[in-house]
């Protein structure tokens, strides 16, 4: 067997590493206290991902920053904020389908997209529209329940 050949700061796909910079810093937690410190300082969102200016970063606001993060060092630089108010303004968001916060409970707000449509957990009728009509669909039977074709077809063989 031939030994895999290491390549310093690359992937198998030859692109560099970007390690965020907290990550290389050495930090021991001797106590539970500590460590959710820790935690809670690296996962506050940084202010610069707030996209709406209500001075609160949501998950909506996160989720919309993070695409436009292009060096991912968990910050919007003028550059990249600049892009994303623009996109915003130019429609970017109404490319994904958004939950409300707080939906109803009783159906847990799920969503699932399923042959190209988003649906809830109770409304399939949109998936039906996308498949193709049977071609057997339009033919109306001469009949109208089983016993009248079992009758039919007795009559038929005597």
């Amino acid at each position: 067997m031939r030994p895999m050949r290491q390549v310093q700061g690359a992937n198998i796909l030859g692109r560099e590493i970007r390690v965020p910079e907290w990550w290389k810093e050495s930090k021991t937690c001797r106590t539970k206290k500590m460590l959710e410190k820790m935690m809670k300082k690296v996962n506050n969102a940084d202010p610069s991902y707030d996209l709406d200016g209500d001075n609160v970063v949501s998950s909506h606001d996160y989720f919309l920053a993070k695409r436009f993060d292009l060096d991912k060092d968990g910050k919007l630089n003028e550059v990249e904020r600049r892009n994303a108010l623009e996109a915003l303004k130019n429609g970017y968001e109404n490319n994904f389908k958004w939950i409300p916060e707080g939906s109803d409970p009783t159906r847990g707000g799920r969503l699932i997209q399923v042959r190209g449509k988003f649906v809830d957990s109770e409304n399939f009728n949109e998936v039906l529209e996308t498949y193709p009509e049977h071609p057997l669909s339009r033919v109306k039977p001469h009949v109208k329940s089983f016993g009248e074709l079992q009758t039919l077809r007795k009559e038929e063989n005597m």
